[in-house]
């Protein structure tokens, strides 16, 4: 309804003004009317406990008010220039954490489940190979699950001619500590 009124009292001028005989665009009217309009289709069509959220999207439409603090449009100014930097740092970490999943992996695939080892935190697949490392990286009972992936017998089945058994590799040590 709110845009439906704007677009009768200014017209779509409103959203796209001429600037010296040339048509510019209004982005702040345009970000306003983008969220409003999935706001509105989101209340009206997803009920309940169905909704995306997107209705949250409205708090963007205080950025319609940055022209009036310059020390802010600056500060946003400079996180947008160093978001590149940012990003490709983060790319880094993530192609680490990919290495090290990947040879966990290889090394301890079958390891005998534990305290530390369970169905959800395992290093059998790269996927769970990547969520528990970053399990790890959080700090989160790394040493547990670095005893458990070290495990040798008689607390674990030897591998012989017909199984693989479960026992772990002793370099989970150097593994998970070089991690961390």
């Amino acid at each position: 309804m709110e845009q439906g009124l704007k677009l009768a009292a200014f017209s779509w001028a409103h959203f796209f003004p001429l600037n010296n005989g040339r048509r510019q665009i209004a982005y702040g009217n345009i970000l306003d009317f983008c969220i409003t309009t999935v706001s509105f289709l989101e209340i009206t069509f997803l009920q309940g406990s169905q909704s995306l959220g997107l209705n949250a999207l409205r708090s963007l439409r205080v950025l319609r008010l940055l022209h009036l603090f310059p020390s802010i449009r600056n500060i946003l100014v400079a996180a947008q220039a160093s978001l590149a930097t940012m990003l490709g740092c983060f790319g880094v970490v993530f192609v680490f954490v990919l290495i090290y999943a990947l040879l966990g992996t290889g090394m301890f695939i079958g390891v005998k489940h534990g305290e530390g080892f369970g169905r959800g935190s395992t290093l059998n697949s790269p996927t769970d190979s990547l969520l528990l490392l970053l399990r790890t990286a959080s700090g989160e009972d790394w040493h547990t699950i670095m005893a458990e992936a070290a495990v040798q017998p008689p607390f674990c089945t030897e591998a012989d001619k017909d199984t693989l058994g479960d026992c772990g590799n002793q370099l989970a040590y150097l593994y998970f500590i070089s991690f961390s």
